[in-house]
């Protein structure tokens, strides 16, 4: 059974939790007939995520960090000027602000992202690049705004997590935006979302552990789910 996202998003379904529910509902009705892909987000750092029967998570934080694994996206990305400098720095800057995310989310902080990143305000307007003065100014401002964390349990928190993959830390839509700003009118946030989409090639997805798991459940459950 598939249960399209459009689906879930009019029914107030979505995010990995209530895919979780749905899918315990389903299958016990239907043992074992019903499996659901969740981002993994950041249960990979999490004190109390337990994993849930049949459903399944992506390698990286989510699909878009997944996707900018496979080399034909990223043939068709350098197909830009200068990608991997870009790529590069448009990640360094997606993984300062993953550190605060993953705080927020570990700690149970409150901080708004989506209201107070502002990327016209942490971004240079002529080139692109990520203002180190504004990127320290954002990490104050989540400081003062939340409460009980200090900077110091911030320095410990991001020494913690220094070694941690950029898929594991970083926002894939963090990066895609960071890379619209880069490039402006050469390739715009659609634009890069499409080539991930499109170029994203099925054996890379061989190659991952979200196939895997995918292919080992098919094994014992339902051999014909999975041709890959």
């Amino acid at each position: 059974m598939y249960l399209h996202r459009r689906w879930l998003k009019k029914n107030g379904q979505e995010g990995c939790e209530n895919v979780e529910h749905i899918v315990l509902q389903l299958n016990a009705t239907f043992p074992n007939k019903v499996i659901g892909i969740c981002d993994r987000d950041y249960t990979t750092f999490s004190d109390t995520y337990t994993p849930t029967s049949n459903v399944f998570l992506t390698d990286g934080r989510d699909i878009e960090m997944m996707m900018f694994e496979c080399s034909i996206v990223q043939d068709e990305l350098r197909k830009l000027a200068d990608f991997d400098i870009t790529y590069r720095k448009s990640v360094d800057f997606a993984r300062q602000i993953g550190y605060l995310r993953i705080a927020n989310e570990r700690f149970k902080l409150g901080f708004s992202f989506k209201k107070k990143l502002k990327y016209n305000i942490l971004l240079h307007p002529r080139t692109g690049d990520a203002i180190p003065a504004e990127l320290i100014a954002f990490e104050q401002q989540f400081i003062a705004d939340v409460y009980g964390y200090t900077a110091l349990q911030l320095q410990q928190h991001k020494t913690e997590l220094a070694t941690q993959a950029d898929k594991l830390i970083c926002r894939g839509h963090d990066v895609v935006d960071m890379l619209a700003n880069y490039y402006r009118n050469k390739a715009n946030k659609k634009m890069l979302e499409q080539i991930l989409a499109v170029y994203y090639h099925t054996d890379s997805f061989r190659t991952t552990t979200l196939c895997a798991d995918l292919n080992s459940w098919a094994v014992v459950y339902n051999p014909n789910l999975l041709n890959i």
